[in-house]
């Protein structure tokens, strides 16, 4: 997003000297070489694993003293989460949000498939437009930048968790962990045969709608097109020309206008 800026690499360290001005990067950790330590394994006994290792730190989170559900948006990581902790609660809570008459962005209907075929007590959150005030509170809860939109339905659900439970498990990272190759041959095995493996499972809103007009566009160009952005203005309004023109460029600008926001509320200068 910044050119000439970077992340630390995965399971890396930092230190600066102030009076050299000098960085040093090194790891700190490394996978191990397993199949060198232990021998190749088959498919099979890696999915036996992974299901045992899931199921473990499922039940180990489930352990509490307070209500604890499950945010179910219908995709691969929640929902075998959510075939985890039925096996650990026999009267589990589920809820998902939805936008209606949103055509892809309501994926209610995924989250209600998983519910039914795991008999839990499922609650949905029929979401309208959701305020675009809510964008720079939630630019004030992360401690670096977060461009990724699923922070608005996921921020709206956890309102309507709190109502019911005081803990809530999600399904983030597994594509991360896992690259999805093995999460998905776990799905075969425990979820209901119509599942669609295919699909772009997660939370989602319909930003290119909201961006048409209303609070949401109002507040993209204030945020982008303030002469203090720091952004190149000719880039800004390129893509907002484009979003006009039909194309779907409404991730990008959130990635931008969620930037700026954090830069703003942390007094970060380039």
């Amino acid at each position: 997003m910044l050119q000439g800026y970077n992340k630390l690499p995965p399971a890396h360290a930092l230190r600066f000297d102030l009076q050299s001005g000098q960085a040093q990067v090194w790891p700190y950790s490394q996978l191990p070489d397993l199949a060198s330590e232990h021998g190749a394994a088959d498919d099979e006994s890696l999915l036996d694993e992974l299901e045992a290792l899931l199921q473990e730190s499922v039940s180990a989170q489930m352990t509490a003293d307070v209500p604890v559900g499950v945010l179910l948006s219908g995709g691969v990581d929640s929902s075998l989460v959510t075939a985890m902790a039925v096996r650990a609660s026999s009267q589990l809570q589920t809820f998902s949000i939805g936008f209606p008459g949103h055509g892809k962005a309501d994926e209610t209907e995924y989250a209600r498939l998983i519910a039914r075929h795991f008999g839990t007590r499922h609650t949905e959150l029929m979401a309208e437009d959701a305020s675009a005030d809510l964008l720079p509170r939630l630019a004030q809860q992360f401690d670096e930048p977060i461009i990724d939109s699923s922070m608005v339905p996921t921020f709206l659900v956890s309102q309507l968790v709190r109502q019911n439970c005081t803990v809530a498990l999600g399904g983030d990272g597994g594509d991360e962990l896992f690259g999805g190759f093995l999460l998905k041959r776990l799905c075969s095995r425990l979820l209901p045969p119509e599942f669609d493996l295919q699909r772009k499972q997660e939370f989602s809103i319909p930003m290119n709608v909201w961006l048409k007009g209303g609070p949401f566009r109002t507040l993209f160009d204030d945020v982008l097109r303030d002469p203090q952005c720091s952004f190149d203005a000719q880039t800004v309004n390129k893509l907002m020309r484009d979003q006009d023109k039909g194309h779907f460029n409404g991730e990008r600008l959130f990635g931008l206008v969620m930037f700026e926001l954090w830069r703003r509320e942390y007094g970060i200068s380039f």
